[in-house]
């Protein structure tokens, strides 16, 4: 999109996807304004007219805030004091802003329109999470790493089937090795659909298999190739 048909600050393209960014900062003496809380709580159009043009463009839209919750209830505070408000009745007008926002907020994810509080760090984070959402998230580098012989053990267990748990699979495996063993001669893993070097040398090495059996000689497979074709 060309900067200037983009009504946000920001906006991330990549392989057909589009995501819009907002920004909303504090600014004034430590950072007590906020337009973007002062939008919400004397009903302006313009916050609203933001929303409705990220709604009606149907990309992903993103209102980043630059602060978290101590930063909104002292923007809030800073409103309330200018205007005037005192006792009861400014303690009163703040539980209500403070509702006016969280509701405002609750609103805009019901339309999957995200709002993200950002304070330490925000352009970091923000660019990271960006970059996940077009790219993709991936959890593996998150997943449980299993202790020696864990894995093999639970697998022969659920193999086995009934009778046979983890327990008994362990003393198995002590004497034993969970192996594949190919169906016929003339088998390699990289024959399988899907499975290139990584993933043959992640099973080979997992389930013990000999090396002869995990990638198929160079000569052999074009000839594997050729029978291939010839059977399409």
């Amino acid at each position: 999109m060309h900067p200037q048909r983009c009504p946000f600050d920001l906006c991330f393209q990549w392989e057909g996807k589009t995501i819009n960014v907002e920004r909303k900062d504090f600014t004034g003496t430590g950072g007590s304004q906020s337009d973007y809380v002062a939008s919400i709580v004397n009903q302006s159009s313009h916050l609203y007219r933001q929303v409705l043009a990220g709604r009606e463009l149907q990309d992903p839209l993103i209102i980043v805030v630059l602060g978290d919750d101590g930063d909104i209830i002292q923007a809030i505070n800073k409103i309330v004091i200018n205007r005037g408000i005192n006792g009861q009745k400014a303690e009163d007008r703040i539980i209500e802003y403070i509702s006016m926002v969280e509701d405002f907020e609750a609103n805009c994810i019901g339309m999957n329109i995200q709002i993200w509080r950002l304070k330490i760090d925000p352009w970091n984070r923000m660019l990271q999470c960006i970059m996940r959402i077009l790219h993709g998230g991936d959890l593996t580098v998150f997943r449980p790493r299993p202790a020696l012989n864990e894995r093999q053990a639970m697998g022969l267990s659920i193999l086995c089937g009934k009778g046979l748990g983890p327990a008994k699979s362990k003393g198995i495996l002590e004497k034993f090795f969970v192996s594949l063993v190919p169906r016929k001669p003339d088998t390699y893993l990289d024959d399988c659909p899907g499975i290139g070097p990584k993933s043959a040398k992640a099973v080979q090495e997992a389930l013990m298999i000999s090396s002869k059996c995990v990638n198929r000689p160079k000569g052999k497979r074009s000839k594997v190739k050729r029978q291939s074709k010839g059977l399409s």
